[in-house]
């Protein structure tokens, strides 16, 4: 059976939608830094690694348990349904090790599949509560 929108707790879902709008935000600074280019002053480098590992770090350790909690519980449906999944799709994007190099590690594609994934799962979580 699918899920409809009678399943989930409308407060939750506004939740869930506002954490992943959220990361999808950090997603565009981090692209916003990296761009189009070819080369990265030091600053530019140090500024995209402090918010390339944060966002990493941050991703991996929500994705740990998937909960809007950060914690070791069961996964409510909604977050089993929307949650979850983004938050693993997207940590899973996020290879790239954080000391390699911005530009030649491709961490602009990364993160761009990264910010895909939590906005694919954020429009269908948007979509439940339409229906």
């Amino acid at each position: 059976m699918t899920p409809t929108v009678e399943h989930f707790d409308p407060e939750e879902l506004a939740a869930i939608a506002s954490e992943l709008e959220e990361l999808e935000k950090r997603c565009e600074r981090v692209l916003g830094l990296l761009g189009d280019k070819r080369h990265l002053t030091r600053r530019e480098r140090e500024d995209v690694e402090i918010l390339y590992r944060e966002l990493k770090s941050d991703l991996k350790a929500a994705a740990k348990h998937g909960t809007l909690s950060r914690t070791n519980r069961d996964k409510t449906r909604a977050e089993e349904c929307f949650f979850d999944p983004a938050l693993r799709r997207a940590a899973v994007a996020l290879s790239p090790a954080v000391n390699s190099n911005p530009i030649s590690s491709r961490w602009f594609s990364a993160v761009y599949e990264a910010q895909t994934e939590l906005a694919y799962w954020r429009y269908n979580l948007e979509k439940a509560q339409e229906s």
